[in-house]
């Protein structure tokens, strides 16, 4: 927590330049981290959303 507390403080004193700056390196490194994980977890997403082959019957009408 005291890192938080130094990171915070830390950003609150900066000027609008640095704070801008630190806000990119904040995006880059989330996106980053987000393809990272995607990349690694590429295998288990098609167990968490199946896609269902198209059916050679044709489905009843309706109506």
């Amino acid at each position: 927590m005291l890192q938080l507390d130094n990171f915070a403080s830390r950003y609150l004193a900066a000027d609008l330049a640095r704070q801008a700056h630190i806000g990119a390196v904040f995006w880059r490194a989330n996106v980053l981290l987000f393809l990272v994980i995607a990349v690694l977890r590429r295998g288990s997403l098609p167990t968490t959303f199946p896609t269902r082959a198209p059916s050679l019957q044709k489905e009843p009408r309706h109506g």
